[in-house]
């Protein structure tokens, strides 16, 4: 786990260094969750008043087509402006 949390924060530091640069405030987060990924990040953003949910479109498999995607997911149970990037 320890080793993940250092990659993501690696990840997150690249994109939050592009960002600044560009002007833009971001703000990152690892979510470590008991419940569904699906849930957690609507929670998440619900919790943490979030102003966009920046998400990929994923894949799209047999298990996605059967069981629906995170993102969609996500999209049909946030309230907030989501950003859906291919």
């Amino acid at each position: 786990m320890q080793k993940v949390k250092e990659d993501a924060q690696k990840w997150f530091n690249t994109i939050k260094q592009k960002s600044s640069a560009n002007g833009i405030r971001l703000r990152t987060g690892l979510v470590i969750s008991p419940t569904d990924i699906e849930d957690a990040i609507v929670d998440y953003a619900e919790r943490e008043n979030v102003d966009l949910i920046v998400i990929g479109g994923g894949k799209s498999g047999l298990k996605e087509r059967l069981h629906g995607s995170t993102t969609f997911h996500v999209a049909t149970h946030t309230k907030r402006p989501i950003l859906i990037v291919k």
